[in-house]
């Protein structure tokens, strides 16, 4: 997502700030920061601070709340949220009883499908039924398909590329904006590389802990997100990355 994009005027949309109460979060005792854990994903949470993800969340917590995010790979940023060294995760998808989630997701995104020119034909979720499939550590997604699925996890995402050119695996399954930056600096000859739609879809949340704090913030989600998106925000910020908000649900 290195293309310019439009700019964008948060003056522009009008949100009754003072609407939404955050009592349910400070009515446990202790700190104003909001740490969140999350991985770096170009366009959606950026290293400095921007992103489609970052400014959703800012919008929803600020000036209430101090937005603290701390960078990590993804299974890191698992444990560190399981280890309550931060208050939520964003992005997740695999939701258990320790979690929290608000009903308003954050985001949905079909996965691509990538895989060697001429080695099969990619016939959406059936070739996934069939063909070795791999993907990057912690992400889980065995767990959004009603079926089996033989699969490998990888470190990274260039792994995952050489892995896929060595036929460790046969599909890699991935997101669409990954592979200009990801496999052009692997070493890998992406020229050999197709990819198609998989046809599986990923809706992922803000989680946060199963305690008085995680569900105010839960809470507050869903109370603020509906308001925002009345007024457009989410629409203009995922715009602005050029991407497209799903909707709620």
């Amino acid at each position: 997502m290195s293309a310019s994009f439009p700019s964008f005027q948060a003056s522009a949309i009008q949100v009754d700030e003072q609407k939404i109460s955050l009592s349910p979060i400070e009515a446990n005792p202790g700190t104003r920061d909001l740490i969140l854990c999350v991985d770096q994903w170009d366009g959606l949470t950026n290293v400095n601070g921007t992103g489609s993800y970052l400014e959703v969340v800012k919008k929803v917590y600020e000036p209430q709340l101090k937005v603290k995010i701390k960078f990590l790979p993804w299974a890191r940023a698992q444990a560190e949220f399981r280890n309550k060294k931060c208050d939520g995760l964003i992005a997740e998808n695999d939701i258990d009883e320790a979690f929290v989630k608000p009903h308003i997701i954050l985001d949905a995104l079909e996965l691509e499908a990538y895989y060697l020119k001429g080695k099969l034909k990619f016939k959406g979720q059936e070739s996934l039924k069939k063909e070795r499939v791999g993907w990057l550590r912690g992400y889980g997604f065995n767990k959004l398909v009603p079926y089996s699925i033989s699969f490998s996890e990888v470190n990274d995402v260039k792994a995952g590329f050489k892995m896929l050119e060595g036929e460790r695996f046969n599909i890699f399954l991935d997101y669409s904006y990954t592979f200009k930056d990801e496999c052009q600096t692997s070493g890998v000859d992406c020229s050999k590389i197709t990819s198609k739609p998989s046809g599986v879809i990923e809706r992922v949340w803000v989680v946060f802990h199963n305690s008085p704090r995680g569900k105010g913030l839960a809470r507050t989600w869903d109370d603020k997100m509906s308001d925002l998106i009345k007024a457009g925000v989410p629409q203009k910020i995922f715009e602005k990355y050029g991407q497209k908000y799903p909707g709620p649900y």
